[in-house]
């Protein structure tokens, strides 16, 4: 069963300042997404720089990983589009990451040929 944000909202209107600043800390230490949310959302510019490289390192080690060869879990690479998306809402650099998507596989294909049709 899910929690609704209505009833969320009911009972953290019910918790007192340390209670919610305790529970949130605790999300935080639990969850890296939460972490990544609420970096963008405090530390502003500077979290975000970080995420997008990080972002921008993550696909580009699904097509040329520092060591061996491309796992191309395309999954993973569009992964780090969509949570980069989602935590800084941040359109140009998002746009960037998936220029940056696109190239790494055109890199791909000219180094080791055309592959299937799952690629695209």
């Amino acid at each position: 069963m899910k929690l609704k944000v209505t009833d969320l909202k009911r009972q953290l209107k019910s918790y007192e300042q340390k209670e919610l600043i305790d529970l949130i800390a605790d999300l935080h230490k639990k969850n890296k997404d939460v972490q990544s949310y609420l970096s963008v959302r405090f530390l502003g510019e500077e979290a975000a720089k970080e995420l997008f490289e990080q972002a921008k390192k993550n696909i580009a080690n699904e097509f040329f990983p520092e060591r061996g060869f491309g796992k191309l879990q395309l999954n993973i690479a569009k992964k780090a589009i969509s949570d980069f998306k989602k935590f800084t809402e941040d359109g140009l650099r998002t746009t960037d990451l998936m220029l940056y998507y696109v190239e790494q596989g055109v890199k791909f294909t000219s180094i080791y040929g055309d592959i299937n049709e799952s690629f695209i």
